[in-house]
Order: C-alpha cells, then sequence, then structure tokens
C-alpha cells in the first residue's frame, strides 16, 4: 500500500478509531481460549478504552499514531515509555534502562498485507528511539498467531510467558 501514511492522533480521529478497537476487541474474544475475554458491551465502552489509552499516554510519555489511506483510518498503534525509576525490584535485579511498550496495535483486515503494520511499527520505533528507549516490547495472547507472525517479521523475539490456571 504505496499511499498509506502514519501521523499523530488527532481528536476528530476518535470516531475510526474506536470503531477499529470495537474490531480489535472482538476478534480478542474470538480468538481466546480462556473464555476471559468479552466484547465491548456498546460503542462508550470503546470510547472509555480509547479514553484510557489516552490517558495512559499522557501519564507515560506516549503516543498513539494513525495510519490513513484515501483519508480513511485504516490502523493505529499506541505506545508508551517506561523507565521503572520508581520499581525497587526492577532496579535490584536488572539493568538501568528505558523501554519502549507497544499497547495497541491494530489493522483493518480489509488493508492488511500492504504494509500499513509495518508503516505503523515503523514510526512507533522512530519515536521511542528518539526519546532515549533502549527496546521496544509488547504483550500478544499465546493463541494470537496473526499478531505473533507480524511481530516476529519485524524483529521481535519471545521473552517471557504468562502462564495462568483457573482456581
Amino acid at each position: 500500500m504505496n499511499d498509506v501514511s502514519v501521523r499523530e492522533y488527532q481528536e476528530q480521529d476518535s470516531d475510526g478509531i474506536v470503531g477499529l478497537i470495537i474490531s480489535l476487541q472482538s476478534y480478542f474474544k474470538e480468538i481466546d481460549l480462556s473464555g476471559e475475554k468479552i466484547e465491548f458491551e456498546n460503542r462508550e465502552s470503546a470510547e472509555e478504552y480509547l479514553g484510557k489509552a489516552l490517558k495512559d499516554n499522557e501519564e507515560m510519555d506516549g503516543i498513539l499514531l494513525v495510519a490513513e489511506s484515501e483519508d480513511k483510518i485504516v490502523g493505529f498503534i499506541q505506545g508508551v515509555m517506561i523507565e521503572h525509576n520508581e520499581d525497587v525490584m526492577f532496579k535490584l535485579t536488572h539493568i538501568k534502562r528505558k523501554d519502549g511498550w507497544i499497547g495497541l496495535l491494530f489493522v483493518n483486515p480489509d488493508t492488511r498485507g500492504k504494509g500499513v503494520a509495518q508503516s505503523l511499527i515503523g514510526k512507533m520505533k522512530e519515536f521511542f528511539k528518539r526519546n532515549g528507549c533502549v527496546s521496544m516490547r509488547l504483550k500478544v495472547d499465546s493463541n494470537n498467531k496473526l499478531a505473533m507472525n507480524v511481530y516476529t517479521k519485524y524483529g521481535f523475539t519471545p521473552r517471557d510467558l504468562e502462564m495462568a490456571v483457573k482456581i
């Protein structure tokens, strides 16, 4: 997709992003093997979710980037930065560093395979690097093979494994 542009989120993007967030959460529910994920009850819930992501950006020096093609929002990525300055356990067991964390990435299914994710990840990497981060990290559901394939393609490697058991 040659005509994709990536830019910072603006308030007028809200409707388009909320629509994509609803699709993202529906996908998460669909692939969830634990049965813990739910779809948003209504559009207002997705708007609240976007509001929390934007608040996280304010509190953790983050950014929400939007991918556009032909004047339509086709994807987004949200990320924050964490320095671990107040985390005593981390400071005692890890080298000092600042990490960039991707919280959300979604590309409209109709535009996948056209370089949108690559553009979004690339711009987020530039943002993190420009702001002194030494790594870019994310968490991904173990059953989200589509996302894992995308992330692996762009150099991400598995680091930690979260396990759970119902009690």
